[in-house]
């Protein structure tokens, strides 16, 4: 499936918001299964994390400039991996591990 093709698909949904969201949800699902086995669970905890992120945010233009924040941190940290150099992403690596009582 082509990104035009999907954006035309979901473009349809925009009255119907759960519709829109199920589709969204299967997109995703399915272009996570049809990636390579060992990036799948990485995929799908970054997308766990986007997601936390931007529910944050009910009001439409706030999401969507998080969303656009995003996407700009993920091409920099692209571009700095392919220049051989590692970044730690830091959206979801705040949290305070707290250990289990035994």
């Amino acid at each position: 499936m082509y990104a035009l093709d999907v954006y035309e698909e979901l473009k349809k949904l925009k009255d119907d918001p759960e519709a829109f969201a199920k589709r969204q949800k299967e997109i995703l699902d399915e272009a996570i299964s049809n990636s390579p086995k060992k990036y799948q669970e990485k995929l799908k905890q970054q997308l766990w994390c986007q997601d936390k992120q931007l529910n944050k945010f009910k009001d439409p233009t706030a999401r969507m400039n998080k969303m656009i924040e995003i996407f700009w941190g993920g091409v920099h940290t692209f571009k700095v991996t392919l220049k051989g150099n590692a970044i730690k992403s830091e959206s979801c690596t705040k949290a305070k591990i707290i250990p289990f009582k035994k």
